[in-house]
């Protein structure tokens, strides 16, 4: 068994790719000299490429060896475990948050929205996107019975390091949270609609269509 910073030092995504396209959906909500927070930043990749339109960012998370790029690439970041801690903030001194692919993995969501509310501006920004449990792709594996990519262990397997998943979301649940937590929702969009089995036929119209069929969901929301 692994404990929970052995296993975010060992990566489950790929994280150049997630990196591009989430840089690409924050450049629409960036203005300059913003002052942003990026929850669980790895190796500060999404960080730099903020950096670089005049951002003032910060990066948390809970890797030492991942946050040790970090500060390689010059962004200030800190060691924190966020699930059920205060962030070591001050009250509204953030533009925008962005949480990628780190909801899922915490106990007590409604606590970590709290503190994200806490830490933004009036009109602040949060994105945040979680793999969506209601995609198309989980729907066709459970129609023929197969385990739809939910972990039942954190044993680490050569062929399938697990994502270490505690919380699953579909489209209705996400966005109820959310505006229990007095967040305003701008928009929830998706990435990519999987059509097959295998996951090697997508379609990125059919995830802007419908989103609560899309592989991972991405909320844009307001204080």
């Amino acid at each position: 068994m692994v404990n929970v910073k052995e296993f975010n030092n060992q990566r489950y995504r790929d994280e150049y790719g997630f990196c591009n396209q989430h840089s690409i959906l924050l450049q629409k909500y960036l203005k300059k000299e913003y002052n942003v927070l990026d929850i669980g930043c790895g190796s500060g990749l999404l960080a730099a490429s903020i950096k670089n339109n005049v951002n003032n960012v910060v990066g948390v998370d809970l890797s030492f060896s991942m946050l040790k790029h970090t500060l390689e690439k010059n962004i200030p970041c800190c060691l924190a475990n966020i699930d059920g801690i205060h962030l070591s903030f001050k009250d509204k001194c953030f533009d925008l948050v962005f949480a990628g692919e780190i909801i899922e993995h915490l106990y007590d969501t409604s606590f970590f929205l709290r503190e994200i509310k806490r830490v933004l501006k009036e009109s602040g920004i949060l994105i945040l996107t979680t793999p969506n449990l209601a995609s198309l792709g989980r729907r066709l594996m459970l129609l023929v019975g197969k385990n739809p990519l939910i972990e039942s262990s954190l044993d680490i397997d050569s062929e399938n390091i697990p994502a270490g998943h505690i919380r699953y979301f579909v489209k209705s649940a996400l966005e109820k949270l959310l505006i229990k937590s007095g967040f305003e929702i701008i928009k929830i969009s998706s990435d990519e609609v999987i059509l097959d089995m295998n996951g090697r036929i997508k379609s990125v119209l059919l995830a802007k269509l419908f989103p609560e069929i899309g592989r991972c969901l991405i909320v844009v929301c307001r204080t």
